[in-house]
């Protein structure tokens, strides 16, 4: 009899144990005395458990017979994340300039939006020809991301016309990340594009008086009533908006004054529109002291959300990796998010993420913008594709690498962002995932109370 080594325990003050079955899935409470007694690995008291017990942790994957019965699951949960992955749209993302009117104290992309670097009309040309190309290899499913910097700045509008023409003669979905403060005046030209346009995500970070504190303008200037007059706007014409809150501990506590004051609006019970918190991460630097961990924000939002079931059907949690599963299996009520497991951090590995910038480099990732020995190819005047670096950001999951391949909380965690790996190591192929134990358990201890007495609490033993 064989106890699987992708298992994660947690003691819990009654002297039960949580356990994570990072394998399967599975997540129980086991009494002491019988964890103790499958850890043993003790052929006798092992077979002197409750036949009932041994099958139902045997149907749970947490027992095999031996380690080639954990290795032929393994074998499944790595097929069936391969066949995700072939349903999982390529992302072409076309950064039209670097340039920003905002200044946002936490963005990822730092001093570089304080320049004028800008796509030509030949330049996006260029990258449209080298999506031909690229699509020959990748394959027809894919879609276009409208990225910055700020991609509707007034003076793109030539840029973004030519990406949606594109699109709409190509049928392909288009996704705009905008800070919104123009959205208002592309609202008429983009609903001649509704059939291709498949979301807006609109930045706010919180009441006017917050937003306008953490997303000025550069030079000062509030940006709050420009910004949400813009999603009004694009609601009043039927386009698809996602409000994302970049939140940390400076705005976590008026998120829901947000949430209250999006339900006066009557945004809400509209069908095209959604609202999410993320938490502000920080792969290119240290993280600032107002950072939260994934496990603060989740347990801050289940806490706070739970029982809300009107304002669930809209109030998505993104951005967590390491816990999403844990939270929908222990909490399902309280927030929606999506469940691993991951066989890989994100969209990025396995070459599905394209981004064209205005320098002419083509970057894996939206992280890896303008840092130039990152990128992966160059689109203009002509594709050329560096292979040598392709070839290492699609291995790049837990099954290639090496440090997560007896890690048992690999499938949580993905083997972590392959640019933090780069920044700290040099090497895409290392792991960066060394906080994810911590979060995890940090999580659990303050979730503890709502285990405990969870009236369907699932019980081993």
């Amino acid at each position: 009899m064989y106890l699987t080594k992708r298992l994660i325990e947690h003691r819990l003050p009654d002297g039960s144990c949580l356990v994570l079955n990072t394998l399967s899935g599975a997540i129980d409470v086991i009494e002491a005395e019988t964890w103790e007694t499958l850890k043993s690995g003790n052929p006798r008291q092992l077979d002197a458990l409750p036949p009932s017990l041994l099958k139902r942790l045997r149907d749970r994957s947490y027992i095999f017979a031996s380690p080639a019965g954990e290795k032929r699951c393994l074998d499944r949960v790595r097929q069936l994340a391969a066949r995700q992955a072939e349903f999982t749209p390529t992302q072409y993302v076309f950064n039209l300039t670097y340039k920003c009117n905002m200044a946002c104290a936490y963005c990822f992309e730092g001093d570089l939006t304080d320049g004028d670097l800008t796509m030509s009309v030949d330049d996006v040309r260029a990258a449209l020809r080298a999506v031909d190309t690229l699509a020959s290899r990748m394959g027809p499913n894919y879609t276009f991301v409208l990225f910055g910097g700020e991609p509707l700045l007034p003076a793109n509008r030539d840029l973004v016309r030519l990406v949606l023409d594109r699109a709409r003669a190509a049928d392909v979905k288009v996704q705009i990340v905008t800070n919104g403060y123009y959205l208002g005046d592309y609202v008429a030209e983009l609903c001649s594009y509704a059939g291709v346009i498949d979301q807006i995500q609109v930045t706010i970070d919180g009441p006017e008086e917050v937003h306008d504190r953490r997303r000025p303008l550069k030079g000062g200037g509030p940006t709050f009533k420009a910004v949400t007059a813009g999603v009004e706007k694009a609601l009043a014409g039927r386009l698809r908006v996602s409000v994302r809150a970049n939140v940390d501990r400076d705005n976590i506590e008026d998120f829901p004054r947000l949430v209250d004051w999006v339900e006066e609006k009557g945004w809400l019970p509209l069908s095209d529109f959604s609202c999410y918190a993320y938490p502000v991460t920080h792969h290119r630097r240290e993280a600032s002291p107002a950072a939260m961990t994934e496990g603060d924000l989740l347990a801050y939002l289940q806490r706070t959300f739970r029982g809300q079931s009107s304002l669930l059907q809209v109030l998505g949690a993104r951005g967590f990796k390491s816990l999403a599963h844990l939270a929908n299996v222990i909490d399902p009520e309280s927030v929606s998010v999506e469940c691993p497991p991951l066989d890989r951090y994100c969209e990025a590995v396995a070459n599905g993420h394209w981004s064209f910038a205005p320098d002419g480099l083509i970057y894996p990732c939206g992280q890896s913008l303008g840092v130039t020995e990152m990128a992966v190819g160059r689109y203009r005047p002509n594709l050329v594709v560096d292979e040598t670096k392709t070839r290492l950001w699609k291995k790049r999951n837990v099954f290639e690498m090496t440090q997560c391949q007896e890690c048992s909380y690999a499938l949580i965690c993905g083997g972590g962002c392959a640019f933090e790996a780069w920044s700290a190591h040099g090497d895409i192929g290392r792991n960066a995932c060394g906080t994810t134990r911590a979060v995890v358990h940090a999580y659990l201890d303050r979730m503890t109370g709502y285990i405990l007495n969870a009236p369907d609490r699932g019980e081993v033993g």
